[in-house]
């Protein structure tokens, strides 16, 4: 009598239960009929598929926060960035916080609108921005990365071997992942390489927040050319499109 993956040999008994004679299956004997059998190896088939999908789950959830934390470009302050420990010190704050969790709720329900935060340096953008795309990969259990654009380019430069395939493999990579944030657009130097990467990631996806001191669309049409800022204005309307201005530095307290 064949029962799954264990080996079995009859013994002199009848199952009480479907009166069939019994056997001894695997390596502890168990007593079962094949009818008993039958239900016991489907019982030991589906912990096995329990099992696996449990350690799958785990995997996933390891990667998910390997991408988010680890294959982002970000530096360690910023890496604990979330939109809880956002400061509201006044009105501004709130609001943009406020901003904030919408933004975050409407992506979760679907939005594919990019969003722009322009304004000065200090005002809390970036800590939004990651808060936000953090906030959604631990509802939806997608794929978010924050990159600073600066140290992107620079990175990329550095591999003088193999700049090339190093440049395909960011592009690759940044198109393809569900939420992005390119974090101080304006701050890197704009040359017709640094547009061709911009232009290459952006032509190719949605969901991107774009934080930038610059302070408006137009100052982005005229630096980066109107087929870059079509790309990096995708989708945006009065929702996602959050001036900062008038906020002061959340970096100085004195000065």
């Amino acid at each position: 009598m064949e029962f799954g993956r264990w080996a079995s040999k009859p013994a002199q008994k009848v199952c009480q239960i479907h009166g069939e004679q019994m056997f001894y299956i695997g390596p502890n004997n168990v007593l079962v009929c094949s009818k008993c059998g039958k239900e016991l190896i489907e019982r030991d088939e589906q912990k096995l598929q329990n099992d696996f999908w449990e350690v799958e789950e785990q995997r996933l959830e390891a990667k998910r926060i390997d991408v988010l934390f680890n294959s982002s470009i970000v530096n360690a302050e910023l890496k604990q960035a979330t939109l809880n420990n956002y400061e509201v010190l006044n009105q501004d704050q709130k609001e943009k916080l406020d901003i904030a969790f919408k933004l975050a709720s409407g992506y979760i329900a679907g939005d594919t609108n990019n969003t722009l935060f322009l304004g000065p340096a200090g005002t809390g953008k970036s800590h939004l921005a990651y808060g936000i795309i953090k906030h959604i990969s631990d509802k939806t259990k997608k794929h978010a990365m924050f990159i600073k654009i600066p140290e992107l380019l620079a990175r990329i430069k550095s591999d003088f071997n193999s700049s090339e395939q190093t440049q395909q493999k960011w592009i690759a990579r940044l198109s393809k992942v569900p939420y992005l944030v390119l974090d101080d657009l304006g701050t890197e130097k704009v040359t017709d390489w640094s547009k061709e990467i911009l232009f290459s990631i952006l032509d190719n996806r949605n969901c991107t927040i774009i934080t930038s001191n610059l302070r408006s669309s137009a100052e982005i049409g005229n630096i980066y050319g109107e087929a870059i800022k079509d790309r990096i204005c995708k989708g945006v309307d009065r929702q996602h499109g959050i001036s900062f201005d008038g906020m002061k530095s959340q970096r100085r307290k004195y000065y």
